[in-house]
């Protein structure tokens, strides 16, 4: 141990203004807007329902995936509480 240090647990500071807590990774509108306008120039306008389109999908299997797991287990721990 260095001299003068204490033996309690200091926390991180950490520097973050109250806009930042509201954003989401950190990007604000501004960022969003650049990113949809690069994302436009790359894949055009008649891309984008499409690309939209399989977002949407890959996220409602993502959440049908994880509920069905979730009614898997809700359902074996009812059959177990049955049993006993």
């Amino acid at each position: 141990m260095c001299p003068g240090d204490d033996d309690e647990w200091r926390q991180p500071v950490v520097n973050t203004s109250p806009e930042q807590e509201d954003r989401m990774f950190g990007i604000g509108m501004p960022e969003l807007i650049i990113i949809l306008v690069i994302i436009l120039i790359i894949f055009g306008a008649g891309k984008l329902p499409e690309i939209g389109g399989g977002m949407g999908k890959a996220i409602k299997n993502f959440k049908n995936a994880t509920t069905e797991e979730e009614r898997k287990e809700a359902e074996k721990i009812e059959e177990e509480t049955k049993e006993a």
